[in-house]
């Protein structure tokens, strides 16, 4: 932290000078650049152990809520770069990671985005607030098109000369379908009603957080199928 110093709650930057600051074992990294602040400057990171009144059940949490605060309320001069690591791991199929802030007014979440790079995700901000990353749906534009040369790559094991197998790899092409870990897809397996959920939510591209699960099973449904099913 160039020209700063540490203390017990934070750390401290003096006005108009630039730097960059690590929290949480470097799961929190903040870039201030010169002339953000024409104040003397003093962050402090804590990360939100009771998140039950911010994250629903139906939010695909991908990180640690942390509350990022500085010493005065006025917005930065220039934007702030903050980056966080998150799971990869919960990241679902046409899904991506997403920087999100609380609107402590509006009580919600509200999208920044963000560059992803491996299981680091930074954007750029001008206050500082409780931040997470959350597993979104990805965009229209962020789904790769389905093209006749990404159609003939699908394979699965099981499929060859089977009736429905050009509509199958069409399917996987899209991004509706997923075969199984082994490599087979069962194409006259049985749909589960979680299946047809998913399938439904990618065919029709679904946005949004989509309804809270009120469930009496909620709590059997997969990872994977809670995002479509809502």
């Amino acid at each position: 932290w160039g020209g700063g110093s540490a203390t017990p709650s934070g750390i401290t930057l003096p006005a108009d000078v630039g730097g960059t600051a690590r929290f949480e074992n470097n799961a929190v990294t903040i870039t201030v650049p010169p002339g953000a602040s024409e104040k003397q400057l003093t962050i402090t990171v804590q990360r939100v152990l009771n998140t039950s009144q911010l994250v629903t059940d139906d939010d695909v949490l991908l990180s640690p809520v942390y509350e990022i605060l500085k010493n005065f309320t006025e917005n930065f001069s220039n934007p702030v770069t903050i980056t966080l690591t998150f799971d990869p791991d919960l990241v679902g199929t046409n899904q991506t990671a997403s920087i999100f802030y609380y609107d402590e007014e509006e009580m919600e979440w509200v999208e920044i985005g963000g560059e992803t790079s491996g299981e680091r995700i930074t954007a750029e901000v001008d206050h500082f607030t409780k931040f997470a990353v959350f597993a979104v749906d990805k965009k229209g534009d962020d789904i790769p098109d389905s093209e006749p040369e990404a159609t003939a790559e699908v394979t699965f094991s099981d499929i060859a000369g089977h009736w429905a197998e050009a509509g199958i790899k069409q399917a996987a092409a899209n991004g509706i379908i997923d075969g199984y870990s082994d490599g087979t897809f069962k194409p006259n397996g049985e749909v589960t009603r979680a299946e047809f959920a998913v399938m439904m939510a990618r065919m029709l591209n679904l946005q949004g957080g989509g309804a809270t699960l009120a469930f009496t099973d909620t709590g059997t449904i997969g990872a994977w199928a809670r995002q479509g099913i809502a």
